[in-house]
């Protein structure tokens, strides 16, 4: 009877310790099971986290493309994938793939097409300054600050345009656009205020990701579309473009004052020249008359000194010679200073001759040397475009 009793319990402790091997067993599978599964949620999570950044990195590099070749920036799209629609006005829509396709740098890849790309832009409330996808030429380049082109063309389109309402967008406040990647497959609900195209903003870029909501969103300000567009560089380039333009205005004027002041100085001196030359002819006729003067009285005193009826006269013809001897002296003296005077002045003529000559060959470019020179010492940092207001130098 022990015995049976004994066989008995051994038999139950036996299915009590497979049961509880079974248990076990079972909870390690389970275990295992759930493990798998997290670590596959784990690992598709981060693939469509790097899926999302990959299609982020390419609409905003699509964007700024956009941007370079079309002078503004992208419409939303009615329609998933579509074209922009700048007709309706709208802020917020899809991302106008199919517009950016056209001037994107590289294609978007097949992998993103289950993926909800959702677009803001801002549009300035209206303000034809503001808008930042509206079109048209606002921009005009400015000789000195403040200073712009009267006779600027108005129907130039460009992207210095988008750079001027960026300009604005950036003083008033405004963002530049934004956007925002749904997960590959997501429905429309677990994207928040991101996929209600009724109100123009984004969930915050900063908003934690979990089972439901897994958008990534970027917003990039007025002044980072600015600086990716280059448009301080290019500003500036125009800039002294046009302050180049107004420099050559200003040599061509220094010119023409060149040539009018060298063609009047030789004219001037053509007058010099002949009036230096009646007084030089004057003074040789005066040098002549006293060389006469002297040889009359001369030839008289012999006379007179040979016949004692003339010698009284003597005296008379002795003075003559002396006073002809000091008027040929003087007359010498004024023939010599007349003779350089009018060297001189022939030296004046022919240099202002050349001056006018000259002003009328040399380069245009060669007479904004000084203006250049005065723009250097200014110092490099300081923007061309207060050179502007500086005085034309000669060349």
């Amino acid at each position: 009877m022990n015995v049976i009793k004994k066989n008995a319990l051994s038999a139950r402790r036996q299915r009590g310790v497979a049961a509880l091997g079974m248990s076990l067993l079972t909870v390690a599978v389970a275990g295992a099971a759930l493990g798998s599964a997290l670590l596959y949620q784990s690992r598709n999570s981060q693939s469509h986290a790097g899926e999302q950044r990959h299609a982020m990195r390419w609409a905003q590099q699509a964007v700024q493309d956009f941007v370079s070749a079309r002078g503004r920036l992208p419409c939303p799209a009615a329609s998933r994938a579509g074209a922009e629609d700048c007709a309706s006005g709208a802020e917020k829509g899809w991302l106008p793939v199919a517009s950016l396709l056209s001037t994107a740098g590289t294609r978007l890849s097949p992998a993103h097409d289950s993926m909800a790309l959702r677009y803001l832009v801002n549009r300035g409330e209206g303000s034809r300054t503001l808008d930042l996808a509206a079109s048209g030429a606002i921009y005009q380049p400015e000789f000195s600050p403040g200073t712009r082109p009267a006779a600027y063309p108005t129907d130039l389109v460009g992207t210095m345009d988008v750079c001027v309402r960026l300009l604005n967008a950036e003083k008033a406040g405004n963002m530049g656009y934004g956007m925002a990647v749904g997960a590959p497959g997501a429905a429309e609900s677990a994207s928040g205020i991101n996929a209600d195209f009724t109100n123009a903003s984004l969930e915050p870029p900063g908003r934690a990701t979990d089972a439901i909501y897994r958008d990534l969103v970027a917003v990039r300000t007025a002044r980072e579309v600015f600086e990716a567009a280059r448009c301080g560089e290019t500003s500036a380039s125009l800039d002294a473009m046009a302050v180049a333009a107004t420099w050559v205005e200003a040599t061509l004027d220094v010119q023409r004052a060149n040539v009018e002041r060298g063609e009047t100085n030789a004219k001037i001196n053509t007058l010099g020249v002949m009036s230096d030359g009646f007084y030089l002819v004057d003074s040789m006729a005066d040098l002549g008359n006293g060389v006469h003067n002297m040889a009359d009285n001369a030839l008289k005193k012999a006379i007179a000194s040979t016949n004692p009826f003339l010698w009284p006269f003597v005296p008379v013809h002795a003075g003559g010679v002396s006073k002809a001897l000091t008027g040929i002296a003087l007359s010498a003296v004024d023939t010599a200073r007349n003779a350089g005077t009018l060297a001189i002045r022939a030296g004046q003529l022919h240099a202002f001759k050349n001056m006018s000559r000259a002003a009328i060959e040399q380069p245009v470019w060669q007479g904004a040397l000084g203006m250049l020179a005065t723009a250097q010492e200014a110092g490099i940092a300081a923007p061309l475009r207060a050179v502007a207001s500086l005085d034309a130098t000669e060349p």
